[in-house]
């Protein structure tokens, strides 16, 4: 992932994930995807043991990553990719689909989404760079 950006519905700009977005798409060739996301600055928890970490940690750490995985198909005449969800941090994202639209420029993969729930309403601009 090399970029986010997040345009709200009056116009405004910001990047929801930082500056310095840490992330991965996994798209391969037999039509599954897997794709998580995670703000840079997320706080460590205290404890490195999972059943002493306090609810509040793992809020914070939930509500800076987002994470899931499913099937993925692409329409070329709309230039559009679609991903629909089997399994999701966030339950209620499970068996829903989003479509994007896509710029292959290079080694750089554009997704530009429509106003989403997890937005805010705002549209999404995802860049995310091939690995090598």
């Amino acid at each position: 992932m090399v970029s986010s950006e997040t345009t709200a519905p009056n116009g405004t700009k910001q990047q929801p994930w930082g500056a310095t977005p840490k992330g991965i798409l996994i798209l391969d060739a037999g039509g599954q995807y897997s794709v998580m996301m995670i703000q840079a600055n997320r706080p460590k928890f205290k404890s490195r043991n999972r059943s002493e970490i306090a609810a509040e940690e793992f809020a914070a750490a939930v509500k800076g990553t987002i994470a899931n995985y499913g099937t993925w198909w692409v329409n070329e005449a709309d230039k559009t990719l679609t991903r629909r969800a089997d399994g999701a941090l966030i339950p209620n994202t499970e068996g829903t689909e989003g479509k994007v639209t896509v710029a292959l420029t290079g080694d750089e993969l554009k997704l530009t989404g429509s106003p989403s729930v997890v937005s805010g309403g705002g549209t999404n601009v995802l860049v995310y760079r091939r690995a090598k």
